[in-house]
C-alpha cells in the first residue's frame, strides 16, 4: 500500500518443503534469516512455513510464468518437494542459491530442473562464492 501497488497480498509465512510450524534461525542481517541453520546463528524463533504446491493449490494457479526464489537456502527443500504437476505449471524459474552445507551443491538444482523440463543457466556471484543465480526457461513453449 506504502508504495501503491495493486494486486498483492502479503502472507507472513515461509515457503519450504513442508507445512507447519518451522524453525526460522536468527542471522545478524536480517535479510539472512534462513531454514537452514547456517555458521551466523544468532537465534531462532518459530515461523509458519508452506509449500509451493499448497500456494498454488490455495490460490488455484494454472499456470506461472516465473517463480522468483530467494529463500536463503531453503531452494533445496522447495524443488525437491515439488510434484512435476505443478513443475508443469510454471514457465520460468529465477534463482538465488546458497551453499550453506556441503550437501547444498548447485548442480543438484541444475538436475531437478532439468529433468523437469527446463533449460539451465548458471552464474557465480561473483562476490560471494556461497551463492550464485539459476536462470531455468521450459524448453518446451509454455501456453
Amino acid at each position: 500500500a506504502r508504495n501503491h501497488v495493486k494486486g498483492v497480498v502479503a502472507k507472513n509465512l515461509a515457503v519450504s518443503n513442508v507445512s507447519g510450524q518451522c524453525k526460522l534461525y536468527l542471522s545478524p542481517d536480517s535479510h539472512n534469516h534462513s531454514l537452514v541453520a547456517a555458521s551466523e546463528v544468532v537465534g531462532e524463533k518459530l515461523a509458519q512455513c508452506t509449500t509451493l504446491e499448497e500456494i498454488f493449490r490455495r490460490n488455484v494457479i494454472e499456470r506461472c510464468a516465473l517463480v522468483k526464489l530467494d529463500c536463503e537456502g531453503s531452494e533445496f527443500a522447495i524443488l525437491e518437494g515439488l510434484s512435476r504437476k505443478i513443475f508443469a505449471k510454471i514457465g520460468a524459474f529465477y534463482i538465488e542459491y546458497h551453499k550453506l552445507t556441503d550437501e547444498m551443491r548447485p548442480d543438484l538444482l541444475r538436475t531437478i530442473l532439468q529433468k523437469n523440463g527446463f533449460k539451465v543457466q548458471m552464474r557465480e556471484s561473483p562476490y560471494d562464492k556461497k551463492l550464485g543465480f539459476i536462470l531455468a526457461r521450459r524448453q518446451s513453449s509454455f501456453a
